[in-house]
């Protein structure tokens, strides 16, 4: 074997960071700079980040709520079934129907930042049920509430459109 160099499979170990020997870690200084700054960036992002999930939630809530009406409407017209959605305004929720089986989805809770103002469904029993060729009884509304004060309205025509501005 002529010239051959035998390398070892096992990595070497680190060299040690110039220092004093046994000196290891932060000091006190460091520390404190560290969690003083951490403080004052806690104090200020906490606030911020939760004055911007309240301002997010109602848009959000909104538009999930109208998601499920369009659905219930697609729905209704693929089946060629009466299909919806009920609204729980007392407990700020809703759930999908189906009339032609009596059968119930579970529970949609809304956002605790975001609550029911009014609710004007066109069939009993807060419901928005829409017939097999897409339409409603009549026209319904539903608006929100939000925490800041803000509302958003979800409207139900006659033809079964759903508008959220």
């Amino acid at each position: 074997m002529v010239g051959v160099q035998m390398r070892s499979i096992h990595p070497q170990p680190p060299e040690r960071l110039p220092g004093a020997p046994g000196q290891s870690g932060f000091s006190l200084v460091e520390l404190m700079f560290t969690l003083t700054l951490a403080g004052i960036l806690l104090t200020f992002g906490i606030p911020a980040f939760l004055h911007y999930r309240q301002s997010t939630a109602l848009p959000a809530e909104s538009m999930r709520l109208a998601g499920q009406l369009k659905l219930a409407r697609q729905v209704a017209i693929s089946r060629s079934a009466r299909y919806g959605v009920q609204v729980d305004s007392a407990g700020a929720r809703y759930r999908v129907v189906d009339p032609t089986t009596d059968s119930v989805g579970p529970w949609i809770e809304m956002s605790h930042y975001v609550g029911f103002c009014r609710v004007e469904a066109p069939s009993p029993g807060s419901r928005f049920i829409f017939s097999a060729d897409g339409r409603t009884p009549a026209n319904g509304q539903v608006i929100l509430a939000g925490a800041a004060g803000t509302f958003d309205t979800i409207g139900v025509s006659l033809s079964g459109r759903v508008s959220n501005p």
